[in-house]
């Protein structure tokens, strides 16, 4: 149910944006950054140029409404600084498992950044649609889903990101979050510890530790190793949650290739690659517990031009609540990035 209120929801925004052939009146020139959008044909004459349109029109009606947002408070005499553009990502995957009979589940998220640069302490909006505070392992059908939106301040020179908002739930739900998460090089290998503390008008208070590191292998780059080591506690949660996950990729294009061999992998970077995960869970309440075992293979590729991407993720669980019984699973679906030339 829940699955299908986010499909409607997603449908209604994007759909919304794209169904005007032009965006609201405006005054003349108080749009500088925003661009021109692509009138709205009466019929398409091929799935491409629907997604072309829809690739085109999207991030710039996003920029046009946060750009009125950002320069709301700009005196009139004022430097108006150029408004990056919105990104804005949606996914859309069906995921089966196979535990006594076939269950199938749809599976849809999105998020969005958008910068607000003249704003006094340069503020950030950011729409998700999926917690954020659980183990960065987590599986995407075991998030919890729904809406929230934040106000979020980085302070690059510290490397922390402050956030406050609120969680759309059938009642919502206010927190607030302050993340530490600095980058160091060790020799070969790029190491990224993160220190979250948050507060939930729900839930109470809560907390996250990771330490990710990541190495670029082989004479071009093109392989990846990374491990995650992560726990988690919160008021309501089994004692001290924990995680560790190891992966290996082969990484055969980047988003951006200038990055290959120098930084983190993040979402969505990869274009075309194959990759195997494997990640142990537990608990600490007293004695240490061995929850759940999980091991994964990744398969992701340009579906259409290098902004629409196919991810099939075949998968085994073993669960300490099912008696470790083997539980196969897979996960296929749609990546789609608003943003960039592609």
């Amino acid at each position: 149910m829940r699955a299908w209120f986010q499909v409607a929801a997603v449908a209604c925004l994007v759909g919304g944006i794209v169904v005007a052939e032009s965006p609201p009146p405006v005054e003349e020139n108080s749009d500088p950054y925003v661009g021109e959008l692509l009138p709205k044909p009466e019929t398409f004459s091929s799935w491409g140029e629907r997604a072309d349109f829809l690739k085109h029109n999207v991030p710039l009606q996003l920029n046009s409404y946060t750009y009125r947002a950002d320069t709301m408070f700009v005196p009139p005499d004022a430097r108006v600084d150029e408004q990056p553009s919105s990104r804005f990502r949606l996914g859309l995957y069906l995921e089966g498992r196979d535990q006594g009979g076939i269950e199938l589940r749809f599976d849809p998220n999105f998020d969005m950044d958008v910068e607000l640069p003249n704003l006094k302490n340069r503020w950030k909006v950011v729409i998700e649609g999926s917690e954020n505070s659980e183990l960065p392992g987590t599986d995407p059908s075991d998030r919890e889903r729904g809406a929230q939106v934040s106000v979020r301040r980085a302070m690059d020179d510290f490397a922390i990101n402050t956030d406050a908002g609120v969680k759309f739930r059938w009642l919502p739900e206010a927190f607030a979050r302050v993340e530490w998460n600095p980058k160091y090089r060790l020799g070969k290998w790029l190491l990224t510890p993160k220190q979250k503390i948050y507060v939930e008008s729900d839930d109470g208070f809560g907390e996250v530790t990771s330490l990710s590191t990541l190495r670029w292998m082989g004479g071009d780059n093109r392989w990846v190793f990374n491990t995650v080591s992560a726990g988690k506690w919160t008021e309501d949660s089994q004692g001290w949650e924990w995680e560790q996950t190891f992966k290996l990729g082969y990484v055969a294009r980047m988003m951006h290739e200038e990055k290959r061999g120098k930084s983190m992998v993040s979402a969505g970077e990869g274009i075309h690659g194959i990759g195997m995960r494997y990640s142990l869970f537990g608990h600490v309440d007293g004695e240490a517990i061995n929850d759940r075992h999980r091991l994964q293979f990744i398969y992701r590729r340009p579906l259409y031009r290098e902004w629409v991407f196919l991810e099939i993720v075949p998968g085994l669980e073993w669960e300490n609540d099912e008696d470790w019984d083997m539980i196969p699973k897979l996960r296929i679906g749609l990546d789609m990035l608003f943003w960039g030339d592609s």
